[in-house]
């Protein structure tokens, strides 16, 4: 019997079962799901098989239990951005930063900040590196400030992130980890049954997430930007200020960009389907969470903040004390604030989490399985959930026969008209 980890559409392409199976497992594309997959290339031990499927975020994890057991006791709930100390604006003073950041830069100075500090040695962070006209992303560790400012930008793509951690075990000296709210899981339990990577690995920063599109997406998009077989130099989902834009840059010199509000109706590709039963909107288990201010008052004063939710009392001192620095600017705001500020990807993982699952378990799909963190009343009808499902599914089918660019230029013609 073929030995499974968890389902294609379930698997979040982490790296957490290649880590953890001691070479037993890799990571390979799958270009027809447009996923890195793990491929079991030596037989798993019963144990072996039962270990690695606990440490996978991708069948869920027990989000309030390790927040709980992680984080201050002095800290606050809410069911919708889960344990906090402190939530707060922050805005790098750096122009040089915000050139290339999607909102605030809190991300990069801040990982600047602990490594020109000597707080950690190191900065996990990911970058994407090119294979002509593919696009790879790289998660390493980055021992300088100038380095960091290759990391910066969104990775709205499966990345096996967590495939960074035998180089945390043989690194010298301490890290800090930047990732989304699945690969932060998918570390934490690790860590759990590794106190070496407990030890090495000392903070988390993990930024807010709706969710990626697969490989598909990117491929797709590649081709509307005519970059098939370009040699690909630079590409960006999102920089150059806030909201930011999708970029691919050619060695001939060809450009191709779209705004972030336009690209992404460009394909009918839907967001990965683990991602859309995710409860996790904002890395409720790393120390610091960022993203964007959609606040008005941040918005119509020159833009590019972020919002921040701090869980651990030492990101409070060391935002103090960049504030005092002059290194970044700082401002107090509340929870209904950052709430409205996130409200579509808050509303769409919280607010329907029981009527998308009551749906998805009477139409016999797979769910992961979290312990709390959900508003406990059914907020939407069987009904709108198979419309929204079959919507996206319609789409979906569409892209798939290359009817989907025709049928989008067809309803802007008929609204236009």
């Amino acid at each position: 019997m073929r030995q499974i980890i968890t389902p294609k559409n379930m698997c979040i392409s982490c790296g957490a079962c290649v880590f953890a199976s001691s070479g037993k497992i890799q990571l390979e594309e799958n270009k027809s799901v447009g996923m890195y997959l793990p491929n079991i290339i030596q037989k798993l031990s019963n144990q072996e098989l039962i270990t690695i499927k606990n440490i996978c975020p991708a069948n869920g994890y027990k989000i309030n239990s390790i927040s709980k057991k992680l984080f201050d006791k002095k800290s606050e709930y809410d069911y919708r951005i889960g344990r906090y100390l402190n939530i707060v604006a922050v805005k790098s003073c750096s122009n040089k930063l915000l050139e290339k950041a999607s909102s605030g830069s809190i991300m990069t100075a801040l990982s600047m900040y602990l490594l020109d500090n000597k707080i950690v040695q190191g900065i996990a962070a990911t970058i994407f590196t090119y294979n002509y006209d593919k696009v790879i992303p790289t998660t390493r560790i980055f021992t300088s400030s100038s380095d960091l400012l290759r990391t910066q930008g969104s990775k709205y793509m499966p990345v096996p992130a967590l495939m960074v951690l035998d180089e945390i075990i043989n690194f010298e000296g301490k890290v800090a980890f930047i990732g989304t709210p699945c690969q932060i899981a998918g570390l934490r339990l690790i860590q759990d049954n590794n106190p070496l990577l407990k030890e090495k690995i000392i903070l988390t920063i993990g930024n807010f997430c709706g969710g990626f599109k697969d490989l598909r997406e990117l491929n797709r998009l590649r081709t509307i930007a005519k970059m098939r077989k370009e040699n690909i130099i630079h590409f960006q989902y999102r920089g150059d200020g806030q909201p930011g834009k999708m970029l691919f840059q050619s060695k001939s010199g060809k450009k191709w960009e779209r705004s972030y509000t336009r690209y992404g109706g460009l394909t009918g590709y839907m967001k990965h389907y683990r991602c859309r039963v995710c409860i996790d909107a904002t890395a409720e288990l790393a120390d610091i969470s960022c993203g964007d201010a959609w606040l008005p008052r941040f918005l119509n004063n020159g833009g590019n903040w972020s919002v921040v939710i701090v869980r651990n009392p030492e990101i409070q001192e060391y935002l103090s004390r960049m504030e005092s620095d002059s290194i970044i600017k700082l401002e107090k705001i509340g929870i209904e604030e950052l709430v409205f500020s996130q409200k579509e990807n808050l509303t769409s993982k919280k607010e329907r989490y029981l009527s998308r699952n009551n749906f998805l378990k009477k139409t016999g799909h797979t769910l992961p399985v979290f312990d709390s963190g959900w508003n406990e009343k059914m907020n939407k009808s069987f009904f709108y959930e198979a419309k929204v499902y079959y919507a996206q599914l319609f789409k979906y089918y569409m892209e798939k026969i290359r009817l989907y660019s025709l049928l989008r230029l067809m309803v802007k013609t008929i609204i236009k008209d």
